[in-house]
């Protein structure tokens, strides 16, 4: 079973469908963990592997493999219920995929790039609303699972290398040690970039990246990457350069962060560091508030989100010791 490692959200574009997340005034009250839902589970929805979450034409779409196999499902949340889960046809992968809108008022498309069923290739389709486009490998690949959001005039897309590195000698042998290595690509509409990886403002890459999330607030683009030790890293972008990245301090996760605009806040959520509970903090433009634990809220895998006008949504694999038949929860944030 393939570890799911990146969270991503959508940052819509202005003049889009999508939820204008920007436009939100923040409150000057402290928000607290009481605000969240308690879980709930999605009837007759499950999966082998984390979900992804996207928003789309006023509404929240999911995205998961099966409960067993590597089938890709889709069913979307109107604010009070979900939808009847269909397969997307003929598209399998062994990981959650990626989802970001683009796209004009009326016309827009929600993006979907996953890995292959057994491979690291990724491939890409689009869905308008009624139906998906057959998939196709956009030839670029990526160890750990992309990630999405949608800024400028583009869709930017991330991936991971993986750089091996060997020291020692023919007499006294040879240690290796891999890191993955964070890359960048731009769809502008027609064609896609070819992937860079990441240089940051301090000329240097980002490495050991075990998983991350892509986020826009207040027009900045932000990036949370988990890196050695379970730390939480930010880095910001300006001008089109990914600044040096600064640890989040006293956040550490076993898995990807997921990240999300809403109500004038960028809201963060993580497994714990050795802890399937699920953590919540949120960033005023400043600093990061100390994360808590949502109340009776724990998850298999990594946790995703997505807002809506009213409420955000957060989505999540079960935890279960025992027979929990890998079914899916989520909860609303108002």
């Amino acid at each position: 079973l393939a570890t799911p490692f990146f969270a991503g959200c959508i940052a819509p574009e202005a003049d889009s469908e999508e939820v204008d997340e920007e436009e939100v005034e923040s409150s000057e009250d402290a928000l607290t963990p009481f605000q969240w839902s308690t879980p709930a589970s999605i009837t007759t929805l499950s999966s082998d592997n984390a979900v992804a979450l996207g928003s789309y034409v006023g509404g929240v779409h999911l995205v998961h493999t099966g409960g067993t196999g590597t089938n890709l499902y889709h069913t979307v949340y109107n604010g009070t219920s979900w939808s009847t889960t269909t397969q997307i046809p003929n598209q399998k992968s062994k990981n959650r995929p990626a989802l970001a809108a683009m796209g004009p008022k009326g016309s827009s498309l929600l993006h979907m790039v996953h890995q292959g069923e057994t491979s690291d290739s990724l491939w890409w389709s689009t869905f308008n609303g009624s139906t998906w486009t057959t998939n196709s490998q956009i030839g670029m690949s990526s160890t750990q699972a992309p990630v999405m959001a949608t800024w400028g005039a583009g869709l930017h897309l991330f991936g991971t290398n993986t750089h091996t590195t060997c020291s020692g000698s023919l007499s006294s042998g040879y240690s290796c040690s891999s890191s993955d290595f964070l890359w960048e690509s731009t769809y502008n509409g027609t064609t896609w970039s070819p992937p860079q990886e990441i240089v940051t403002s301090a000329n240097s890459k980002i490495n050991g990246a075990a998983g991350a999330s892509v986020a826009v607030y207040n027009g900045v683009p932000i990036l949370v990457v988990r890196r050695a030790s379970n730390d939480l890293w930010m880095y910001t972008q300006q001008g089109g350069v990914w600044s040096a990245g600064s640890k989040i301090v006293g956040q550490k996760s076993q898995s990807a962060p997921t990240l999300a605009s809403y109500g004038g806040y960028l809201h963060m959520s993580h497994l714990g560091d050795s802890s399937n509970s699920v953590w919540w903090s949120y960033y005023d433009g400043a600093s990061w508030t100390a994360n808590v634990t949502i109340p009776s809220t724990t998850s298999q895998w990594a946790t995703a989100m997505a807002p809506m006008s009213t409420k955000l949504v957060q989505a999540f694999r079960m935890n279960c010791d025992g027979v929990c038949n890998r079914m899916v929860e989520f909860q609303t944030f108002q």
